[in-house]
This record gives C-alpha cells, sequence and structure tokens, in this order.
C-alpha cells in the first residue's frame, strides 16, 4: 500500500485552504496508519491497535484547528516569497532583454521621458494653482467674502459691510478687510513708490502665520484717533531692500509723508501677491465713504472657526445683510453676500487654462503610450519563439503575461526617470512664465505630491502600453512559432492591433494639433482688434499722492493740472493728461448707468467711469465718433457735468439717436453728453465691451495716471518727465513707466503661454504619430520582405508596390482623420471660453489640421514603401 502521504511530494507549492486541511488529513491518517501498524507487530489485533492509535493521537478536527491557521500563514509566506522571488526574475530578466535592444529602448525611453516629463511639469503648475494657491496654515478654512449684486455677480465690499460682517458674524474666527494702496518712500534716497496693503487688525490672525519678527496689528491700531502710525513690512522688502537689519523693529519708514513706526516682519510667501512690500492699518473713520455701505472698494477674507462651515457662513452672512436691509442705500436692498473658500476663487481665474493644459499632456501621453505599444508589439514578433518555448515548457499564460508586463513597467520607469530630468528644467520655465502671466504668487515645484502623482502615471503608463503584447502573450500560436522555425509571419491579429494603435493615435493627433489651430487663430483676432485709441508712441505712469500733505480735493487737482503743463511744455510731447483708468490697467469706479426717467432698477447697467483732466483722451489717441472731448473750460472751478461716453455706450441708451447733448444718469447724478468716442480697451483686448464714460477729474481726484503722446520713442522720455516731477513735489514718485504698445502685446502674455505649450505638445504629439506610423509601415514592409521580392523577380513595377503598400497606411490614416475630426468638434465646445472670434468647429482651422497631419503621416508612409522598391529580389530570396 503507497502511503497516501507522499503524493505530497509531487504537489504544487501553491495550494488554497481545502487543500492545506486536505494534507493535514492525508498526514494524520499517514501517521495513524503507521502506528497501528507499530501496534499489531507488537501483538495486538486489529480492532485493538486501531483503538489504541485513536487514543494515542486523539480528536484529528482537534488538530486541524491547530494546525490548519499555522500552514495556512506559512502557505501565504511562502506564495508572496515566490512571488517576489518571480518578480525579481521578471525584472532582471527584462532589464537583460532592453540591453540588447538599445534602439528600442532608447526610442521608448525618449518617447515615454518626453510624455511623462510634460505631464509633470503641468502637474507641478495644477498643483499650485489649483490645489495649493495659498501657501498657508489650514488653507481651506480660508474663506473670500463678497458683496454680490442681483445679476449674481461679484463685487468688491465696502466699508460699511465689513464692519456688518465683523459685528454679527459667528462662524468665523476673524475677518479682515484688505485694500491696494500706493504710497511714497522717502527719507532712504531717492524717492520710490511702493505698493501694499491698508488692513484691518485681524490680519495676521486670518493668514494664521505669525510675523518674522515683531507683532501684527493690535485692535486700537485702526481705530480711528488710534496709534495708526504703524507698519509691517514684508520679508523680502526686509532682506533685499533693507539689509535685513536686526534692529528694524521701531525704526520709521516715512511713507506718503508720514512717519511710520515698524512693528513687524511678515514671512516670505505669506501673501498671495508678490508686489506688495507693506501694511498699514486701515481705518474706518464713522460719517466717511469709507465707512459707509457704498462704495465699494475692499477685499474682505475670513478665516473659519474649527467648527464652522462654508455653508453656515455663507447661510449666516446673507441673514445678516437682510436683517439690516433698511440701512443700506436704495439701490442695495436685492444685493446679498457670499462666502467662497480662497483656493476656489484663486483657481478660477486660471481653471479653465490649466484644465486646457491637462487635457493637452494627457492626449499627449496617450498618443506615446500607442506609440511605444506598437514598438513593444513589433519587438514581440521577434520573441514569439521564446514566448512559445516557455510555454512549451510549463509557463502558463497568466505568467507570459506577467513577465511582459513587468518588462513594460521597467521600460516606464525608466522613461519616468528620464522625465523627470526633463519636468525639472521643464517647472523652472513654468515658473518664469506663471509670474509673469498669473496675477497670483505662485511657485510651481516638483514636490512630494507631484512626483506621487508622477510616479502613479509612470506606473500606470507602463501597464497601459504593455497590456495588449501581455494579453497577446496569454494565448502564444506555439506551432505557428515552433514549426516557422523563427521565420517572422505577422498574423491577422497583429495587424489588426497595430492598425488600431495607429488610427487612435491619428485620431488623437488631429484632437491636439486642432486646438493648437484654434488657439493660434484666436490669438490672431485678439492680436487685431481695434483697442480704440492708437497705442503707438504713448507714454503711461502712475503716482500717488500723499493723503498728508494733498489732503483735499484742490491741492490734488492744482497738482495733475501743474504735471500736464509741464509735460505739453516738454520737447517730443504732443499732448498729455491724467487719469485714472489708463488701457489695459483697469481702474476707473465701477457704477450703475441709467436713462433719466426710469424708475428703480429699470434699465440699470453697470458700467465704468473714468475721471481725466483736458487732453488724456487726445493724448491717447481716441477716435471722436461725435461731439468733442472733455475740454480745459470742463475742469475749471466745480466744472460742469459733461461727459463723453463710448460707442458701446451710445448704442446700448441711445439706439435710435444722436447721444449728443442727451442725459445719462451716472453715479446718481445726471451727466450731459458732450461726444462719443471709439471703445477704448478697460483691461484686455478680448474682453467684452460694457459701458464706459469719461468725465472732468474735478468730481473725483484720487487715483492719478497720466497718458503722455509723444513723437519718439516713449519710454526715453522717462528721465526727463522724473524730473519735471520732482520739480512739483520731490516727495512723489514716477512708478510703473510703460509703453502702451508694449503693454497691448503683454495683456496678451496668458494666452500666448497657452498657445505655446499646446503647440509645443501638439507638435510632439505629431512627430510621434510620424514615428509611430513610419514603424508600423516599416515592420509591416520588412515582414513582407519575402513577398515582395519574389513580386519584384515576377516583373511587378515598383509603383504598384508601392501603391500596395501605402493602401493599408492610407486606409488608417483615413479612419484617424475622421475619427479625429469628430472628437476635435467635441473636444473644441471645451475650448469655447478661451475662443475669441473663431467658431469651435472652424472648417478651415479643421481642414489645414487634417491636411498637415495627411501630409506629415504620408510622408512616413512613403519611406518604408520607397526603400520597399529598392530590396533586389535575388538577395531577398536567399536572406529567406
Amino acid at each position: 500500500m503507497r502511503p497516501r502521504g507522499t503524493k505530497r511530494l509531487f504537489r504544487f507549492t501553491s495550494r488554497t485552504a481545502g487543500e492545506i486541511h486536505g494534507d493535514i488529513a492525508d498526514e494524520m491518517a499517514f501517521h495513524l496508519e503507521m502506528r497501528i501498524e507499530t501496534l499489531r507487530r507488537e501483538g495486538l489485533g486489529e480492532a485493538e491497535a486501531r483503538a489504541q492509535a485513536s487514543r494515542e493521537f486523539g480528536d484529528a478536527s482537534a488538530h486541524d484547528a491547530v494546525c490548519g491557521p499555522i500552514d495556512e500563514r506559512a502557505e501565504q509566506r511562502s506564495r508572496w516569497r515566490r512571488l517576489a522571488d518571480e518578480c525579481v526574475q521578471d525584472l532582471r530578466l527584462g532589464t537583460r532583454l532592453l540591453l540588447r535592444s538599445p534602439g528600442f529602448a532608447a526610442a521608448a525611453i525618449c518617447t515615454l521621458g518626453l510624455s511623462i516629463g510634460a505631464n509633470t511639469a503641468i502637474y507641478s503648475l495644477l498643483d499650485a494653482v489649483l490645489l495649493r494657491p495659498v501657501p498657508l496654515p489650514e488653507p481651506e478654512r480660508l474663506a473670500l467674502i463678497w458683496e454680490t449684486r442681483p445679476d449674481g455677480g461679484t463685487n468688491s465690499a465696502s466699508g460699511g459691510a465689513f464692519l456688518d460682517w465683523r459685528t454679527h458674524q459667528t462662524q468665523f474666527e476673524a475677518i479682515v478687510l484688505t485694500s491696494p494702496v500706493a504710497q511714497n518712500l522717502s527719507g532712504r534716497g531717492v524717492t520710490e513708490q511702493l505698493t501694499g496693503m491698508e488692513v484691518s487688525h485681524e490680519f495676521l490672525q486670518v493668514l494664521g502665520v505669525p510675523a518674522v519678527i515683531g507683532r501684527g496689528f493690535l485692535p486700537q491700531e485702526d481705530r480711528p484717533g488710534g496709534p495708526t502710525d504703524v507698519v509691517m513690512i514684508t520679508e523680502d522688502f526686509w532682506r533685499t531692500r533693507l539689509g535685513g537689519d536686526g534692529a528694524i523693529l521701531g525704526q520709521r519708514l516715512v511713507l506718503d509723508d508720514v512717519p511710520r513706526t515698524v512693528i513687524g516682519v511678515l514671512p516670505r510667501g505669506a501673501w498671495i501677491f508678490p508686489t506688495d512690500t507693506f501694511f498699514v492699518p486701515a481705518v474706518l473713520t464713522p460719517g466717511t465713504p469709507r465707512a459707509a455701505r457704498s462704495p465699494h472698494w475692499a477685499a474682505v477674507f475670513g478665516r473659519l472657526s474649527p467648527r464652522g462651515t462654508f455653508a453656515a457662513a455663507d447661510a449666516e452672512l446673507k441673514a445678516i445683510k437682510k436683517r439690516l436691509d433698511t440701512d443700506y442705500p436704495t439701490f442695495k436692498r436685492a444685493w446679498s453676500v457670499r462666502a467662497q473658500p480662497v483656493t476656489e476663487a484663486l483657481g478660477v481665474v486660471t481653471r479653465t487654462p490649466m484644465l486646457l493644459l491637462l487635457g493637452a499632456v494627457s492626449l499627449l501621453l496617450l498618443i506615446a503610450c500607442a506609440n511605444v505599444a506598437n514598438l513593444v508589439l513589433a519587438r514581440g514578433r521577434q520573441r514569439e519563439q521564446e514566448m512559445a518555448t516557455r510555454a512549451a515548457l510549463g509557463a502558463g499564460g497568466a505568467r507570459l503575461a506577467r513577465q511582459l508586463l513587468t518588462e513594460s513597467v521597467v521600460l516606464a520607469l525608466l522613461g519616468g526617470g528620464f522625465g523627470m530630468v526633463l519636468a525639472a528644467g521643464g517647472v523652472r520655465g513654468l515658473r518664469s512664465v506663471a509670474a509673469g502671466s498669473l496675477p497670483i504668487a505662485l511657485t510651481p515645484q516638483l514636490n512630494l505630491r507631484v512626483l506621487a502623482a508622477s510616479a502613479a502615471v509612470t506606473f500606470v503608463t507602463g501597464l497601459l502600453f504593455g497590456l495588449v503584447p501581455a494579453m497577446r502573450a496569454r494565448r502564444p500560436e506555439l506551432s505557428l512559432a515552433i514549426n516557422n522555425g523563427g521565420r517572422r509571419t505577422t498574423a491577422a491579429g497583429q495587424h489588426r492591433t497595430q492598425a488600431m494603435l495607429v488610427v487612435a493615435q491619428v485620431a488623437l493627433t488631429m484632437v491636439l494639433v486642432a486646438a493648437a489651430g484654434l488657439l493660434l487663430r484666436s490669438l490672431a483676432n485678439t492680436t487685431h482688434v481695434d483697442p480704440g485709441f492708437d497705442a503707438e508712441r504713448v507714454l503711461a505712469f502712475d503716482v500717488a499722492l500723499p493723503k498728508a500733505s494733498y489732503d483735499a480735493p484742490e491741492k490734488r487737482v492744482g497738482f495733475a493740472t501743474r504735471m500736464v503743463e509741464r509735460l505739453r511744455a516738454l520737447p517730443g510731447i504732443e499732448q498729455a493728461g491724467s487719469g485714472q483708468a489708463i488701457p489695459f490697467s483697469g481702474g476707473g469706479s465701477g457704477e450703475y448707468f441709467q436713462r433719466p426717467g426710469t424708475g428703480g432698477d429699470e434699465g440699470l447697467t453697470l458700467g465704468r467711469m473714468d475721471f481725466v483732466s483736458a487732453g488724456y483722451l487726445e493724448a491717447l489717441g481716441a477716435r471722436v465718433r461725435a461731439g468733442r472731448v472733455i475740454s480745459s473750460d470742463d475742469t475749471v472751478g466745480s466744472g460742469a457735468r459733461v461727459a463723453v461716453i463710448s460707442e458701446t455706450t451710445a448704442r446700448r441708451f441711445f439706439p435710435t439717436g444722436d447721444a449728443v447733448g442727451q442725459v445719462l444718469r451716472i453715479q446718481a447724478a445726471e451727466w450731459r453728453i458732450v461726444g462719443v468716442v471709439a471703445d477704448i480697451v478697460d483691461r484686455k483686448l478680448d474682453g467684452e465691451r460694457k459701458p464706459f464714460c469719461w468725465v472732468p477729474y474735478v468730481f473725483n481726484s484720487g487715483r492719478m495716471s497720466f497718458a503722455v503722446r509723444t513723437t519718439g520713442e516713449p519710454l526715453s522720455l522717462v528721465g526727463s518727465v522724473r524730473r519735471e516731477l520732482a520739480a512739483i513735489d520731490p516727495g512723489v514718485a514716477l512708478a510703473n513707466p510703460r509703453s502702451l504698445d508694449v503693454t497691448r502685446a503683454g495683456s496678451l502674455t496668458q494666452r500666448k503661454v497657452v498657445l505655446g505649450l499646446v503647440s509645443a505638445f501638439a507638435a510632439a504629439a505629431l512627430l510621434l504619430a510620424c514615428v509611430g506610423i513610419y514603424g508600423v509601415m516599416a515592420y509591416g514592409v520588412a515582414t513582407r520582405r519575402r513577398e515582395i521580392g519574389i513580386r519584384l523577380a515576377l516583373g511587378a513595377v515598383p509603383m504598384a508596390v508601392v501603391r500596395q503598400v501605402l493602401a493599408g497606411g492610407v486606409s488608417q490614416l483615413a479612419l484617424g482623420l475622421v475619427l479625429g475630426t469628430l472628437g476635435a468638434v467635441a473636444a473644441a465646445r471645451l475650448l469655447a471660453s478661451e475662443l475669441y472670434g473663431v467658431n469651435a468647429s472652424d472648417p478651415t482651422v479643421l481642414a489645414v489640421t487634417a491636411l498637415t497631419i495627411a501630409a506629415a503621416a504620408m510622408g512616413a508612409c512613403l519611406i518604408p514603401a520607397w526603400r520597399a522598391t529598392r530590396y533586389d529580389p535575388l538577395e531577398s530570396l536567399r536572406v529567406e
């Protein structure tokens, strides 16, 4: 009798739980039989020996309960060890095979490195823009609080609304009022203008950071009559401009003729606007416009309490507004409030272009995967003999598939490593680009989150392009591979797979190149937009008048008048004027426009208002459509309430008649229209032209900028202008001198950056697609070398061979272009917000894109086809 336990010697090492318990039962039965046999030799009968052995061994189920878990754990450990050993073997084998095929490895690694590096660089930008735009503790608790108009649009806050919220809210630890301010720094050499912020005393509490040295503002330091002559400075300003003086606390900085005591230094990166260098208390004096519930001039931030939620905070602020409605101006009775996460609010600024870039690099990655999958398939054809031999020796389909997947992952990891090198340079480039094209301080970097995302993408990429070859390896064609003795004959299934991958590459490339074409045409349209004035030879600059020295409107108007007169007297200057809303810079005042005779909210339209001197519109080169511009008579004394309006304003309010001489209600006052000029761009060339009007600056001489029309290069006159300014008041600095034609080009920076990146990805995709098509065609020709040689030997015309070779490529190209066109039309609708003057399904762009891809692809097809005609028939047959 063969012992039952001996069959364990022939088991595979991997056992199921049932097999483990079966083996334990077999083991116990074996030892029980051995004991019975021993007792029988000692003289006991069969029944007595069996009973005695059973008593000695005890309950078999108890042994199973003890031994079973032990064996299961041992089996599990053995299974993991075996898997680890096999993976190590696969890694070693895969590495050796890649070293044996350096050309294949280099092509695949470069392809993957390009796509993974591009993805990683864009991930770093997305991380900076959408995930961590605010590098502060617990940024998810930071809120931006808006007043909202009846149409749902957000509006900056008034001082009075902030005081209401601060008094009655309970959901925030604190809220802070902020407003940009420009002041002149004097007493430290040349007077210069600095940009900073007015903030309430809760500033550091809301940011959630301590000062580097010193402290933040105290409650009494932003109260009327309190010790408000204090200032905080940024760490960058302290280190670069003040030498990092450790004794800076208590020193005085003269800002706008007011000596202010330095009380603290704000940590680097704690504030989102990098140009701000100082912070002063925002004082809301009761009875002044700054403390009223209108006008609107401030941004309000809040930090939620640990138990607060955005929903609860938003509901509470809305209830506060509703409860105090009777205290608000009549036109604000229908207004409300909105509390929004800061990360969401800042992300809105750049979310669409960032998602566009993400989509572009994702398409590039898919194209690279298809390309490498084709390379792996072609290489796998050469390894069919190896796969068949391994299968014949007992390797299962899953084992073969895992081997190929492991090799693919190794290839992806090498490509990912090369991609990290490329990404490091790409991130440095994006950092400099983002600094000039985004309105907030962003620092793309390869942090752990970005690297983890890139590593995950790398791993998934390896699985993705290795999946098709691995699935084919599960079913090796043993007889075909062995009987052919390694002769390469491509199965129809592989031809179809490679053809599908080529079609996918062409289709995805079509989508990406079409997107780049739409963006290019959109940029071209934007570049040719009429700004409404002649931007050539116009110099613009800003000044900030100290409130302490220019505390009355008459003094500010007098300064502007003297400055304009001096500018006009300078050689090389044709005209000059002052205003508040220099084109491409924003500014001015947002006001409601309404025709007289209408009541309540009827016909209210939100527009912008600029307060200008005589000569300002002439200096810009504004084109007068009717009437006249602001004259010196309008700016003398109290001035008359006259206005010059834009063409859009005239069409909106006076569509059937001449606007000149009509009256328009703006800023709750009636203004007589004396002229109409072409629409002048406000901030962006591609922005919507809203109602705009220009009125004499005697009615509001707050913020002040100047426009100067020159006869030569505008920036060459900056020195002369600065000397004239110093002659009027050496305590006032000239700031931000700029040529408006350069500013006009700079206003398109973000569009140019997005277009440049998408175009680069599209060019890379086109190159990869052509390489992929060339590789498939070249491999197809190589596998048909014997057939082509026979046909040429039998007298086939070379052109007929070329046509036959091209036939397969052309059909794949045509199908890819059809699918790509459909995909491009669908994807273009997602670009609608980034397009200007271009239809999302523009036929010209689609046609040019298709022709470009077709030409490039046909070039890739022609090379293998031409090489096929160069075969020597006898040499081909001899090789086979």
